[in-house]
């Protein structure tokens, strides 16, 4: 047993949810020897499609309307996209099946070493810029988790990694057991996903699940204002605010233990919060032995993920950017901070149950006009429209139309939301694809 402790490989289990991570658990289980069944209520091509290739496996798939209520299953193992809460864990719970998620069960299996990152903001940026500082030292690392690949998937690879770079969610913290990182990142915390919580509290608590199971073998890398009381891992801090931290920002110079590493303008991410997925970044690969050099090299040569302040294109000296991933106020306010002046922004989406009110003021210097879409478009009016002009729109094209046809040369089209994707688009992937095509 890979991590001596118990292991479950179970003779019968039941995966709920056939996202990726619920595919790919099921693969994983199936690999391991498992009699697998995987239940989702929901009914698409998409899982129609997954459904089917699973059952070349020999992998029992219930979708829709098949799901069954009764349960046969040592242990279940839930997709982050469906909570403890939901209606069909019912059965899971009466039953008193054990319960994990998609991470635990891969970090059981996986033989390398694990970095995990959590936090409300950032959490792919840093995930992707520890990955490459990783790689350019020599090291195989793979980024996986909630970024986007199963960190299921890195765990069935023919030829292992030496470190995964697991971005974590508070969805898939919700049910860890033994889960422990071999170094932990909690980059920041704001309030979201409201809309599955029912408190901010009861968002922190699942956040915090990160440090659940570390010891001090372990190490974590913090924001210097995030404060928890025994913290047992080693803590190593990071500030963009003035503070006295072993890394820092200062002027655009990215610090570290007072020796300056490089200034912000040589690479191409820029602003406080991208100082703080750096600084998280540059603590990390130290922590993991790699040089200097290395890592400099890897800041200077990363790009920005795609949706993420993304420069889609200028036309008639109009820069058009895509920051389809922000998805709570807090992301869209650091978008929006990046400029002065002259900003077209295009926001709303889905209700998650925040209060936008408080930025009325961050938008009033820097937002020309405001293009509004989606279930908030009307409370979004009403709470900004004394500081900025607000123009109602029927879709995102129409607002990219609006936009593009008001801004002037120098000024800039900002797709920043701020709200989730879901009363309009798939996922904010799909959305950020229909602003580059608009």
């Amino acid at each position: 047993m890979n991590r001596g402790i118990q292991k479950m490989v179970a003779q019968k289990a039941l995966v709920i949810g056939l996202g990726e991570s619920g595919r790919a658990a099921a693969e994983l289980l199936h690999q391991l020897g498992a009699q697998v069944v995987v239940r989702d209520e929901g009914a698409s091509e998409v899982l129609s499609q997954r459904s089917e290739i699973l059952a070349k496996k020999g992998i029992r798939v219930e979708l829709g309307s098949g799901v069954q209520q009764g349960v046969d299953a040592d242990i279940a193992v839930l997709s982050p996209g469906i909570s403890l809460e939901a209606d069909m864990m019912k059965p899971v719970r009466e039953a008193g099946i054990p319960v994990i998620s998609e991470i635990e069960l891969a970090w059981l299996y996986f033989q390398g070493k694990t970095i995990a990152i959590t936090g409300t903001n950032g959490k792919s940026t840093t995930t992707g810029l520890i990955e490459e500082m990783l790689k350019a030292g020599g090291m195989k690392a793979e980024a996986c988790g909630n970024i986007g690949t199963p960190f299921s998937d890195v765990v069935m690879k023919e030829d292992p990694v030496d470190v995964a770079v697991v971005e974590v969610s508070s969805f898939q913290l919700e049910a860890i057991d033994t889960f422990r990182p071999d170094v932990a990142v909690y980059l920041n915390f704001t309030p979201d996903h409201l809309d599955r919580y029912q408190s901010l509290n009861e968002y922190r608590a699942a956040k915090d699940r990160i440090f659940v199971n570390m010891d001090a073998s372990q190490k974590v890398i913090v924001q210097k204002e995030l404060i928890w009381d025994g913290l047992l891992p080693e803590r190593i801090n990071f500030d963009v605010s003035g503070g006295d931290a072993e890394y820092q920002w200062v002027d655009g110079m990215l610090i570290e233990n007072g020796e300056p590493v490089i200034h912000q303008s040589e690479t191409s991410l820029h602003g406080p919060h991208n100082a703080e997925n750096q600084l998280a970044a540059l603590a990390v690969a130290k922590e993991m032995g790699i040089d200097d050099a290395a890592r400099r090299a890897a800041l200077q040569s990363y790009q920005p993920l795609a949706h993420r302040c993304e420069f889609v294109a200028e036309w008639n000296g109009v820069q058009f950017i895509n920051d389809s991933k922000s998805t709570n106020p807090d992301s869209l306010r650091k978008a929006v901070e990046g400029y002065a002046s002259g900003v077209h922004l295009i926001a709303g989406g889905k209700d998650k149950g925040f209060s936008y009110a408080d930025l009325a003021e961050l938008l009033r210097p820097r937002c020309s006009a405001v293009y509004l879409i989606g279930q908030m478009a009307v409370e979004l009016e009403r709470v900004w429209k004394q500081a900025v002009d607000c123009i109602l729109c029927r879709s995102l094209e129409e607002a990219v139309h609006s936009s593009a046809a008001a801004a002037k040369s120098g000024e800039v089209v900002l797709f920043s939301p701020g709200c989730s994707s879901f009363d309009m688009f798939q996922n904010f992937q799909d959305r950020g694809n229909q602003f580059r095509q608009a």
